[in-house]
């Protein structure tokens, strides 16, 4: 039996449990039971790229806390990334999106990638 050493099962482990995190999010419920989501594993030179790319909405738009999970990405193994696709209200007031309530949700206007 080959010797598997630490840091290599650990990388393994990490992107198992990566992979798992993915299956649970698509088959977890979701709004009104419509599959709205995406899912991606982020690692190696677009793991940097993707903590470049915070640092510069950072500085764009004066967002520290975007510099500091800048360096939790870098710190990282990998990362998970789940998003939502469209621009879908439930009527439901529950403040996942980040907005108030649906009605301040609706009257933003959508950008695909755009942040709050």
């Amino acid at each position: 039996m080959p010797i598997i050493d630490s840091q290599d099962a650990e990388k393994d482990g990490l992107l198992q449990v990566s992979k798992l995190m993915l299956l649970s999010a698509r088959t977890a419920p979701k709004s009104g039971g419509v599959d709205h989501i995406l899912t991606a594993i982020v690692s190696g030179a677009e793991k940097e790229s993707l903590a470049k790319e915070m640092d510069k909405i950072a500085e764009e738009r004066n967002k520290g806390r975007f510099r500091r999970d800048a360096d939790n990405v870098r710190n990282s193994e990998s990362v998970v990334l789940i998003g939502v696709k469209g621009t879908v209200k439930f009527e439901l007031d529950c403040g996942s999106c980040g907005y108030a309530n649906c009605e301040e949700f609706e009257k933003t206007e959508k950008k695909l990638g755009q942040t709050l």
